[in-house]
């Protein structure tokens, strides 16, 4: 989700399947999950097969008044984010950190209680941010765009797997077989 919303920001455009998902997606503080589910509907309603980030203001500020508070939020996010993330060339470094402060502006990854798997996924995706901006040292300033890249390059190439949950082990005194609960 974070990748997408960096992606859209950045003006990249993407099918109506993937920005159905991002939208409909729980990293989200506001609007709410509902609001955000009528948005999509009316999205859908009007056929959009394809939305670029430079179409989202003029598509949010279009919305009907029904829709027009969680429309109007999302606008204010985007605009926020918009603004923290800015344009121009920028070494690795400080795109790590115009990267943190979108997201930021976005209210990214929410408010949820997130379990110990999203919690070490998000710790890992920052934990990438940082290890973007130590490139400074062995790269030139970058564009935007060419950031986005780079950052979505070295996250498509970075496994990961959250740790599974340790298992249970009772140590008893007794020689006899262990129980199986």
């Amino acid at each position: 989700h974070a990748l997408s919303t960096l992606r859209w920001l950045g003006g990249a455009s993407g099918e109506f399947d993937d920005v159905s998902e991002w939208l409909r997606a729980p990293y989200w503080s506001a609007p709410t999950p509902a609001a955000r589910a009528r948005l999509d509907l009316w999205l859908r309603e009007r056929r959009e097969l394809s939305v670029s980030g430079s179409a989202w203001l003029p598509m949010l500020n279009s919305a009907p008044a029904p829709l027009s508070a969680a429309a109007q939020e999302m606008a204010r996010q985007i605009v926020g984010a918009t603004q923290a993330l800015g344009d121009g060339s920028a070494p690795p470094r400080e795109w790590s950190e115009r990267f943190r402060s979108a997201l930021e502006a976005m209210n990214w990854p929410g408010d949820r209680v997130r379990d110990s798997s999203a919690q070490q996924t998000v710790v890992r995706f920052y934990e990438l941010l940082d290890e973007f901006g130590q490139l400074a040292s062995s790269t030139r300033a970058m564009s935007r765009r060419e950031a986005i890249h780079w950052f979505d390059e070295l996250t498509s190439h970075t496994a990961f797997r959250p740790a599974d949950a340790d298992a249970v082990v009772t140590i008893s005194g007794s020689l006899s077989d262990p129980i199986v609960l």
